[in-house]
């Protein structure tokens, strides 16, 4: 059985997101890996939002074969 291996890069304003809103790299693959909606928006970008129980996070990102860039990503209330 192989295992299945997320390569996440971050842009620097994703960093500073990550680290100013508390956000964990874990709920950053969760929302990208199970959303509870996705969308791509009209500059290519895929947007995802998943709920966390009392907050919401939304996860800009970009994909290829290799890795998830990730832009940014901010709560929802």
């Amino acid at each position: 059985m192989q295992k299945f291996s997320m390569h996440i890069k971050f842009t620097h304003h994703a960093q500073l997101s990550l680290y100013s809103r508390n956000f964990s790299t874990e709920e950053m693959k969760t929302v990208i890996l199970k959303p509870d909606y996705t969308y791509i928006a009209q500059d290519g970008k895929i947007v995802s939002r998943k709920s966390f129980g009392d907050h919401g996070l939304e996860v800009v990102y970009m994909k290829n074969n290799k890795f998830y860039l990730i832009i940014t990503a901010y709560l929802l209330d």
